[in-house]
């Protein structure tokens, strides 16, 4: 992330994922000090610079979720790290005052639908072999990859939970 032809190619193509990345590696690096408020800040803040950083997210919350459960933290960690992901939130969409709505539907477009032309996604290729663009709606279209999604992070999921609560277990010990 220091590396100048990175930061050099990232910045001229006004990516800046240097800083989003940085964030999420500090939120890492805080979560394995048992710093899970700190971390919960920081991911927070990598999530709302750039939303890239959702990908990180659904591992984020099994760890911390499964740390809560198997170190057999109390009830005020679990309440402190849902209020620092709370307040840091509000902290950062308060100035968009009512229009948060509008910059929501902005990021996550989901009324252009899943059928991008030039993007290399799932729907986009599938469309091609079987032609569900004319078929179903884009809400429709909306529901089925949430329910994709979905069921193809079960097992990804159970496996961080498992190697997390291992991983506690080993700690504690």
């Amino acid at each position: 992330m220091m590396a100048p032809p990175f930061i050099l190619i990232d910045y001229a193509h006004f990516q800046y994922n240097c800083v989003s990345l940085g964030l999420t590696t500090l939120a890492i690096i805080s979560i394995g000090k048992g710093q899970m408020s700190i971390g919960s800040i920081l991911f927070t803040l990598a999530v709302n610079h750039k939303q890239m950083s959702l990908y990180h997210a659904v591992p984020f919350f099994v760890h911390m979720v499964s740390v809560i459960i198997f170190a057999k933290k109390d009830f005020l960690t679990a309440f402190r790290v849902t209020l620092m992901i709370a307040s840091t939130m509000c902290l950062m969409w308060l100035p968009f005052g009512d229009s948060w709505v509008h910059i929501l539907q902005r990021i996550f477009p989901i009324k252009r639908g899943v059928y991008e032309d030039k993007v290399g996604s799932f729907w986009y290729v599938l469309d091609r072999f079987i032609p569900l663009k004319n078929k179903l709606q884009d809400s429709d279209v909306a529901q089925l990859c949430a329910i994709a999604s979905g069921l193809l992070a079960i097992p990804g999921i159970l496996h961080l939970y498992t190697f997390s609560m291992n991983k506690v277990r080993v700690y504690s010990a």
